[in-house]
């Protein structure tokens, strides 16, 4: 699927002779509501562990296209979607015995930073339409390539396991809905979803440890485009 889109914008773009007008700038800002969901287990660990939570934060973009014709549009756009998760608190059982001989169990709770932020870029096509004089609906779709900075989901379910500068590609949908000003700006509203999903093994000596998480972040944006 990600081959065939780009190679269909290679096509599109080899076919026409790129024209003055056809290019457009927008500027989002807008909020991103992330999902975030992180499991791990192994036979070396006391149990398995889950984690899942929902944050909102901001998510300025830039974004730079080109309209082929009246229809269809390539689009390079970068967006951030912040710091949704920043610390996480784990928990520790432990056993001792009292002055009578008595087992006792104690739970030490220690708060870790682990700042989870991730950036993308995408690269896609728009198909849109004029619905009512000077009001468009818009459909898109295309490649995320996304980066977590620091620490990934995967380092919310064990202190001693995790990842870091993690990177990679999924698909990304857009629906959104523009008014065009005048000749030159515009404004409007979007909405994307992008689904990020890994598994990872690890080895320590002697045993193997399986981890997985899922990130689902879903943006809306206003939009103060420009055409030139």
């Amino acid at each position: 699927m990600k081959k065939c889109l780009i190679s269909a914008v290679l096509l599109a773009a080899s076919g026409n002779v790129l024209a003055q007008d056809n290019f457009y700038i927008e500027l989002l800002a807008g909020q991103a509501f992330h999902k975030i969901e992180s499991s791990i287990q192994g036979d070396t660990l006391t149990k398995s562990d889950h984690y899942s939570n929902s944050e909102t934060t901001s998510a300025p973009g830039l974004k730079l296209g080109y309209y082929f014709n009246d229809t269809f549009a390539v689009e390079l756009s970068h967006q951030d979607y912040g710091t949704p998760i920043k610390e996480q608190t784990f928990s520790t059982s432990s056993t001792s015995e009292n002055a009578n001989g008595e087992t006792e169990e104690f739970t030490t709770l220690q708060t870790y930073k682990r700042p989870i932020s991730v950036k993308a870029y995408k690269l896609g096509i728009k198909a849109e339409r004029e619905f009512l004089s000077d009001l468009y609906l818009n459909l898109g779709f295309g490649v995320a390539m996304w980066q977590y900075d620091d620490y990934t989901p995967q380092s919310l379910t064990n202190e001693d396991v995790f990842t870091t500068g993690e990177s990679g590609q999924d698909m990304y949908y857009s629906l959104g809905a523009r008014y065009q000003i005048n000749q030159t700006f515009y404004v409007g509203v979007q909405y994307s979803m992008l689904e990020i999903e890994q598994t990872t093994k690890f080895k320590p000596q002697y045993s193997t440890i399986l981890g997985s998480y899922k990130h689902q972040i879903q943006d809306v944006s206003f939009i103060l485009g420009l055409n030139f």
